[in-house]
């Protein structure tokens, strides 16, 4: 018998569109391009055959012929190839954010800052910037001037968070928020939160990150790419 087709919901579309427009354009996760294709898709509203998004996004990648653009969208097809590989016909939102919440995503950005700038950032450092990658729910405790405060907390792991900034213009104090890279993607629901507290806690290399910046909390605006985020921000807000 002939298997069911895998799908991509809508909603999978929109958080996955979401967590992209909080990177920075780069050639590892396709630039300004790969964000229009995932925006085009998300605002469709309708669940897409996943053989057919990948063909979409594939057939883009191969207008690229030269050899240092070959791995331009490398870091799209890592997401794309871990949810094709844990998921089963449905690939919702839980699907995305299980993968950017988790220990796979986490090991390898950890792996990247290691090998990148092991040698000249501290430990703490070092442990603020895997945290800013991994997708976390946090509690707003206040906005001002247009920046979020808030706080992460999973069990024993509280972090304090300072200078989020928003993709949408509908956050207020105690909202529960999906937090990726200093950006507010939008607000959670219980469940999601849940969940990403969940896979969260499961990562040995992410929890041990959240020791080392327990103390000092993070705030964005003491991050090296901070000045970049706020052109993010100017760009990306919906």
């Amino acid at each position: 018998m002939k298997n069911k087709k895998e799908v991509i919901t809508s909603k999978g579309l929109e958080i996955l569109y979401l967590v992209m427009c909080s990177c920075p354009d780069a050639p590892t996760n396709g630039g300004r391009e790969a964000k229009e294709i995932l925006k085009k898709f998300s605002e469709m509203k309708v669940d897409v055959d996943f053989e057919y998004f990948l063909q979409t996004v594939n057939a883009w990648k191969k207008k690229y012929g030269k050899k240092e653009d070959a791995c331009l969208i490398e870091a799209l097809y890592d997401v794309y190839a871990h949810i094709k590989e844990v998921s089963t016909e449905i690939i919702d939102e839980y699907s995305i954010l299980d993968f950017f919440s988790g220990d796979h995503h986490a090991k390898k950005i950890w792996q990247e800052i290691r090998e990148e700038y092991g040698k000249d950032w501290g430990q703490i450092y070092m442990s603020k910037v895997l945290f800013a990658h991994v997708l976390v729910p946090m509690r707003i405790k206040k906005i001002q001037d247009g920046l979020i405060f808030g706080v992460y907390e999973n069990g024993e792991q509280v972090i304090n968070i300072g200078s989020v900034l928003p993709l949408v213009n509908d956050l207020k104090p105690y909202d529960i928020v999906l937090l990726h890279y200093g950006f507010a993607l939008r607000k959670a629901t219980d469940e999601e939160a849940k969940n990403a507290l969940s896979e969260n806690i499961l990562s040995d290399v992410f929890s041990q990150a959240c020791k080392m910046i327990h103390e000092e909390g993070i705030d964005f605006q003491q991050m090296h790419y901070f000045i970049r985020s706020l052109k993010i921000a100017a760009k990306e807000n919906i």
